[in-house]
């Protein structure tokens, strides 16, 4: 089954447009998904932080809403994230 993890600023309206631009190429994603309807799409934007899980899906047509199986966990509430990850992401924040 194929997955689609999804952000929102950069796919669904440019990033950093006004917020009367927000959501402008939903329609395209939406008519692109019909397509595929066994996808099963997960939200991955920084939104997530902000709306509930409910709120996000309300943005989508419901036969769409129905294909979001939910959002990804914030990175400081995973556990058991490997040595070679939090190597990384410590790495990375040095630079």
């Amino acid at each position: 089954m194929p997955i689609l993890f999804l952000d929102f600023d950069g796919v669904l309206h440019p990033e950093h447009c006004h917020e009367s631009r927000h959501f402008c190429c939903l329609s395209i994603l939406e008519d692109a998904l019909r397509q595929v309807p066994e996808c099963q799409v997960g939200i991955t934007s920084t939104w997530r932080l902000g709306q509930s899980y409910e709120d996000l899906r309300r943005r989508f047509s419901p036969d769409i809403a129905a294909m979001i199986d939910g959002v990804t966990p914030r990175y400081c509430d995973l556990t058991n994230v490997p040595n070679t990850l939090v190597g990384y992401s410590c790495a990375k924040r040095r630079r």
